[in-house]
């Protein structure tokens, strides 16, 4: 039986500097318009009035059925135009202030699947940069013909910041194999490539003061830079931000999901509250935690939540962690919740008998602990060892390769990295194989955002974690790039590729002594459980599948629309709970 048990995380998310000042309907300078992410429901673009205090919220309802419902994280404004830029599929819209209606432009250059920001040149020109082609285009705002202006770099997937200079000519960080300035030049046509002066992976964040100077930094590095004609030059002094001015001399100084703060022409400061409705966050992963309670995450923010099947209620916990994206992955140990976050592979520890109150120090409930490190940033699997120690499985950050096993001593704090472990592949999913100091591990293809997928098959290794070695490695599946789920049960390893195989190894002689190919070729990560009588359930594609080793039948149970991530099997209560877009559900197995 299927159940509908709602949405746990109510809340949306404004990334990055997805606002900007506009006129009202009279021409007034005094509105923020937000654009507000959030899930199933078409983009929310949500305005703040500084002289009514009045929230307003407009959905573009007049939209196809597009896959860019999420949001956007580019914003710019014409006069009395705001343009967004979308997720996943790259579309620019466009939102008219006196009709305040939206219009969808369509995809703003074919292939690319986000914008990730707007730069307006005041001269009837929107410019903005995409992903995965790294491409930056232009728009006239008058005929809103688009023109692709191509890729500054064909090895960078990412055109992450744009700005107009001074000068006219149009900037933008580049990422994430190497971090490059790229330089267009409106004028000529031409586009000049500027190597960042640190050798580094990932991006650099770009800003830009009131004097229209530019401003880079990376997120490791110790040194400001300041573009200076064609030339990259150590800064004097940390940028101030831009200021984004009202009418009467007022300041926007910050804006967050759920509050618009202003300054007045006297340095004071009000901050107000942004009200509007949430169809929901996207829903991420869930979780059986310590307590017998659900727990689970949303994504962009972080939003942990916590279901109690008794009472059917849900609730908004907070954010558990220094990261801003997503829970990966948890784990149970001595009835404590371990917490594995994106972006930067932050872990934490929550006691569910205690009260909230996260922080960094020793009393903090959830309390951060620290780092994986070695240039990891997504945790895609935990477990707790034999040992007493958590084990964790990684993908590397941004323009990197080799993700790593990673333990953690939870009574010291301290962190272990092999990073490499799987070459240039990444550890995908853990298990620990009980009664042994054994744990099995399956790997992936997966790397770091903007790299070309590493070539080779995903393999099973068993990692003795007491020798510190491995002992057996095996491609369980010729021709599959990822495990993304194995289960240990009764002297067997069951695992799920990526493509649709189950298959059962036999740690002890190295051997894989079954195989099943499902009708199905895109299985969820995390998606498969084993019952103590050997039924497997599991999903992709939508699908909620049954499949019985000892009759060899396959069933599907039941169909979800949306439904991309989080499976948990919960064998105690006979269900299987999962998440298709910002809802919470469950499934009576049978």
């Amino acid at each position: 039986m299927f159940k509908d048990l709602g949405a746990p995380i109510r809340e949306g998310a404004v990334l990055g500097n997805a606002y900007v000042a506009g006129p009202d309907k009279q021409d007034v300078m005094n509105t923020v318009y937000i654009s507000v992410t959030q899930y199933e429901e078409s983009v929310l673009l949500v305005t703040y009035n500084a002289d009514t205090k009045e929230t307003k919220q407009f959905r573009a309802e007049n939209l196809p059925d597009i896959p860019s419902k999420q949001g956007a994280w580019g914003i710019a404004l014409d006069g009395n135009r705001v343009y967004l830029g979308t997720y996943y599929k790259g579309h620019l819209l466009r939102y008219d202030i006196e009709s305040e209606r939206m219009t969808d432009l369509g995809n703003a250059v074919d292939g690319e699947e986000y914008i990730w920001s707007l730069a307006y040149d005041g001269r009837g020109k929107l410019y903005g940069g995409t992903y995965p082609g790294g491409k930056l285009f232009v728009m006239d705002t008058e005929t809103e013909e688009v023109t692709d202006l191509g890729r500054f770099d064909e090895e960078l997937a990412y055109c992450r910041y744009v700005a107009i200079a001074n000068d006219g000519r149009v900037v933008a960080s580049l990422g994430s194999v190497h971090v490059k300035i790229g330089i267009y030049n409106p004028a000529t046509g031409h586009k000049q490539l500027l190597d960042f002066p640190e050798n580094v992976t990932g991006f650099a964040s770009m800003h830009q003061d009131d004097a229209g100077d530019i401003y880079f930094r990376t997120a490791a590095g110790a040194v400001t830079y300041r573009l200076e004609g064609d030339k990259l030059l150590p800064a004097d002094k940390e940028p101030e931000p831009k200021s984004i001015r009202l009418s009467g001399n007022r300041t926007l100084k910050a804006v967050t999901n759920h509050s618009v703060t202003i300054a007045n022409d006297q340095g004071e400061q009000e901050e107000a509250e942004l009200k509007y409705t949430s169809s929901g966050l996207m829903m991420w992963m869930v979780h059986k935690g310590p307590d017998e309670l659900i727990y689970g995450s949303s994504a962009l923010p972080l939003r942990m939540f916590r279901y109690d099947p008794g009472t059917e209620e849900s609730v908004n916990m907070g954010n558990p962690s220094v990261a801003g994206g997503e829970i990966y992955s948890m784990a149970n140990k001595d009835g404590k919740l371990y917490i594995a976050s994106y972006p930067g592979c932050p872990i934490s520890v929550y006691d569910p008998a205690k009260p909230w109150d996260f922080g960094h120090e020793s009393h903090h409930n959830p309390r951060h602990i620290g780092h994986v490190g070695e240039r990891q940033n997504r945790p895609t699997s935990m477990i707790a060892g034999e040992d007493g120690n958590l084990y964790i499985a990684t993908i590397p950050d941004y323009g990197e390769v080799s993700g790593s096993l990673a333990r953690l001593n939870p009574d010291s704090g301290t962190f272990k990295v092999w990073r490499g472990i799987a070459g240039e592949h990444s550890v995908h999913v853990l298990a620990s194989i009980a009664g042994t100091k054994w744990l099995c591990a399956g790997t992936s293809n997966e790397a770091g955002g903007g790299v070309q997928p590493p070539a080779g098959d995903a393999v099973l290794f068993i990692w003795d974690i007491e020798a510190e070695t491995k002992r057996h490695q095996i491609c369980p599946v010729p021709g599959a790039q990822k495990i993304v789920s194995i289960q240990y049960l009764d002297g067997l390893v069951y695992g799920l590729t990526g493509n649709g195989v189950l298959f059962g190894y036999d740690y002890t002689s190295n051997q894989v002594v079954w195989r099943k190919d499902l009708p199905i070729q895109h299985a969820i990560w995390p998606g498969m459980g084993v019952t103590k009588d050997k039924i497997i359930y599991g999903s992709g594609e939508g699908k909620l599948f049954r499949y019985d080793i000892a009759k060899d039948e396959y069933s599907v149970e039941y169909e979800a629309n949306g439904w991309v991530l989080g499976f948990l099997m919960d064998e105690a209560s006979n269900k299987i709970y999962f998440t298709p877009g910002a809802r919470l559900c469950s499934f009576e197995m049978r």
